[in-house]
């Protein structure tokens, strides 16, 4: 007993400090995560600002320098819009101009034409004016072709100021691009190896804390120990105490357990020698009224032969005569008052018997009712000892459980 409560106290002993250590080790590593953690996210959340404003104010500055370069280009292409707009106009308007001088000296050759026909010494001259105006024709024509191709090439001249102000712009968006990018990449290094720089600080000061805590948790962990030590001792005597009580009230139990039994044993006994003798009784009635009904049978065979033997003297009375009756009347008369005598003794001894045996039957079945009564009696009390008995042995078996577990636990 005492090896097995031994085994025990180390066996809870080496559990109770191996719990202690679990909690104090979580205990103390989750605090220090919570502030690690928290570390972390304060710096991740202020890197995470300082890029996030850096980049924000490098691409405004982006977005101001490409919406002042678009402006200037955009005024470029108005002011180069307007002079084209200003030279069609000037083109259209000298274009007009000759046509106008065209059709006036159209119309001045033609009357000098028809008014010089007739004179064959000015035919010279209106070839001449002709000539003259086939030349201004072809000039107006060359004109007209040099201001579409004035216009083409201002139109070409247009769209390569566009092209390559819209390459230029490019061109300087993607350098500032790769300086942004360049920027970035030497910014993210820096936080990185600021952050491998904090970690490594985080982690020398967690070994730190880790090792104060395990101290103190080898310390505590050794008052646990003692302190242990001491419940269990007292815990162990309460339980050996306890265990005799219990020991004691057991065997008690398990005497009075017997007891009962013995008790249980007797009254099974007399209910069964009641039972044979109710048994016993209820067959002599059952004869008795056997007997009873063969009288009450006998007692009707004699009536009907009494009956029989008036009717055949009233029978004879009337074939003989008076006479013959009276003769025969004086000689049957005596056999027929001895036989009515004996007919009459006979009857009345069997209703004597007949009402002895009704007497007899009615005292048994009142010892029958009696006994009846008193079975049913002794049967209720033995159902009532069949119940204690019963809740003799649930508070026996439960004892011994009580009992068991005791032994286990100690």
């Amino acid at each position: 007993m005492f090896s097995k409560l031994s085994e025990a106290k180390e066996e809870l002993t080496q559990k109770v400090i191996e719990l202690t250590k679990a909690l104090v080790f979580l205990y103390t590593r989750q605090d220090g995560h919570d502030v690690r953690l928290a570390a972390l996210k304060d710096a991740k959340a202020k890197e995470v600002a300082e890029v996030t404003s850096w980049v924000s104010e490098k691409v405004q500055a982006h977005h101001q320098e490409v919406s002042e370069v678009s402006n200037r280009l955009s005024g470029r292409v108005e002011d180069l819009e307007r002079k084209y707009a200003s030279r069609v106009r000037e083109a259209k308007s000298s274009l007009e101009d000759l046509k106008e001088v065209m059709r006036r000296k159209e119309k001045a050759s033609e009357g000098l034409v028809s008014s010089w026909s007739h004179h064959s010494g000015r035919r010279h001259h209106a070839l001449q004016l002709r000539k003259d105006a086939e030349d201004l024709r072809r000039k107006l024509q060359i004109a007209e072709a040099r201001a579409g191709c004035d216009e083409q090439w201002l139109v070409r001249q247009i769209a390569a100021e566009t092209q390559r102000g819209r390459q230029e712009l490019e061109r300087r968006f993607e350098e500032r691009s790769k300086e942004l990018k360049s920027e970035q990449l030497q910014v993210l290094e820096q936080l990185r190896g600021q952050r491998e720089h904090r970690i490594n600080e985080l982690r020398e000061e967690l070994d730190q804390e880790r090792q104060e805590a395990s101290a103190q948790a080898e310390e505590a962990l050794q008052e646990a120990v003692r302190r242990q030590e001491l419940s269990f001792q007292v815990e162990r005597e309460n339980l050996e105490v306890v265990q005799e009580r219990q020991s004691a009230s057991l065997n008690e139990a398990r005497e009075e357990v017997l007891v009962a039994k013995a008790q249980c044993e007797e009254r099974q006994r007399v209910l069964d020698e009641m039972s044979r003798e109710l048994q016993e009784r209820k067959r002599h009635g059952q004869m008795m009224s056997k007997e009873a009904d063969l009288a009450h049978s006998r007692k009707l065979r004699q009536e009907s032969e009494g009956q029989q033997l008036r009717r055949k003297k009233m029978a004879l009375e009337r074939s003989l005569g008076v006479k013959a009756a009276a003769a025969y009347a004086e000689h049957e008369d005596g056999a027929t008052e001895r036989a009515v005598q004996s007919l009459s003794e006979d009857l009345r001894q069997a209703m004597v018997h007949l009402e002895d045996l009704r007497g007899d039957l009615a005292r048994k079945k009142r010892q029958a009712q009696e006994r009846q009564s008193l079975v049913e009696e002794r049967q209720l009390r033995s159902q009532q000892l069949n119940e204690d008995l019963t809740s003799e042995r649930k508070r026996s078996d439960e004892m011994q459980r009580v009992l068991l577990r005791l032994e286990q636990g100690l």
